[in-house]
């Protein structure tokens, strides 16, 4: 005879184990089931694969940050100016650019690129041929047809699909000890998580680039200027001295492409997925399962006396 636990009283820990030994083959009936049923949800779930890059500062950026640095503070001097010097991480302030909401619509400027990362939604690896998602792509017609509130004539709103971008498939970090970054991307196709991550990475060092040219540029106008209008020898031979500094910084830029980040171990087709882990997630939701069934047995025992 089933014995009835009195939830009224104090809980007896050994009536509880009583009625779950009572119970045991339901349990394990419902154990099975769960875990069969979640086994046949977890194959629906299209895997993702990561590349991953580690990058550091080239040693020309980092020169020419700490030199130019250090011939403003001297031209302020002969100016009379104080300055108080900051150290500038650069590393830190390419991240923010690169996590950027304006970095990201000169990223998905590539038509190509913004399509891969908004509109897949899988990929066969027997044909390479990535899956997309028909709600906001239609592959036959060549054609967006999302209809998400802020779309464009179909095309997905680019602020929504970069916090998306950011929260699901992106992450990039520093090591404040080796000062090094490392940079990953996720995608159902292990060739467009790296093509993804190579347009990132070459993208940060162009767009640098052309950003320190123009300063580069319109440091050496001003700079021109103030030296035609000052009579003063010593401030003359500074700002020449910084006239050069921008001249190399120019020449600098364009000698190579890896201008800001140096590859230090560059992005590869990824074999293994990095997602889901389907025997965790049957493991967890089967014994997520079995808590609750018991839970239940205890509350309907608790009922019948009442």
């Amino acid at each position: 005879m089933t014995e009835k636990i009195n939830l009224n009283d104090s809980i007896d820990l050994s009536e509880i184990f009583s009625l779950i030994w009572e119970v045991k083959t339901k349990l394990l009936i419902i154990w099975i089931v769960s875990a069969f049923f979640f086994a046949l949800i977890s194959l629906t779930i299209t895997n993702k694969y990561q590349s991953i890059a580690t990058l550091t500062l080239t040693e020309d950026t980092t020169g020419n940050l700490n030199s130019l640095s250090s011939q403003v503070s001297n031209l302020a001097d002969i100016a009379g100016i104080s300055v108080t010097s900051k150290n500038v991480d650069k590393a830190t302030m390419a991240i923010e650019i690169i996590e950027s909401e304006a970095f990201f619509h000169e990223l998905v400027k590539n038509e190509d690129i913004f399509l891969k990362i908004s509109a897949v939604k899988g990929w066969k690896q027997s044909k390479n041929e990535l899956i997309y998602d028909k709600k906001i792509y239609d592959n036959k017609k060549g054609k967006w047809v999302n209809t998400d509130r802020f779309s464009f004539e179909g095309r997905p709103s680019i602020q929504a699909t970069h916090s998306k971008f950011l929260k699901e498939n992106f992450s990039i970090s520093k090591d404040d000890k080796t000062g090094l970054v490392k940079i990953s991307f996720k995608h159902y196709s292990p060739y467009v998580s790296r093509e993804v991550l190579l347009e990132i990475i070459s993208k940060i060092n162009s767009s640098l680039k052309e950003k320190d040219i123009k300063t580069a540029q319109n440091s050496i106008t001003f700079l021109k200027e103030e030296l035609n209008a000052t009579n003063l020898g010593d401030l003359k031979i500074a700002i020449n001295k910084l006239i050069a500094k921008q001249i190399e910084t120019i020449a600098l830029a364009n000698s190579s492409p890896e201008y800001y980040f140096k590859v230090l171990s560059p992005p590869m087709f990824p074999e293994k997925k990095i997602s889901p882990n389907r025997t965790l997630l049957v493991i967890l939701l089967s014994i997520a399962t079995l808590f609750i069934s018991i839970l239940f047995f205890i509350i309907k025992n608790y009922q019948k006396n009442i």
